[in-house]
């Protein structure tokens, strides 16, 4: 599967699913993709840098 890297993160929303079951509606970057996933770099509710990969259709550009 190949995956794209862009030169400058691109600004993103994304639904994420936290360890807890929880779901979130997160703003972040993407920082790579596949055809059917995003890279998704976030802060998480504290106060930490994380990252998560997601299903692309769970991600829109800000």
């Amino acid at each position: 599967m190949e995956v794209t890297t862009p030169e400058r993160p691109i600004p993103v929303r994304a639904w994420i699913v936290t360890v807890k079951g929880e779901d979130l509606e997160i703003d972040g970057d993407a920082m790579a993709w596949t055809e059917r996933a995003v890279r998704v770099r976030y802060v998480d509710k504290f106060g930490h840098l994380d990252s998560a990969w997601v299903w692309a259709n769970a991600v829109t550009r800000r």
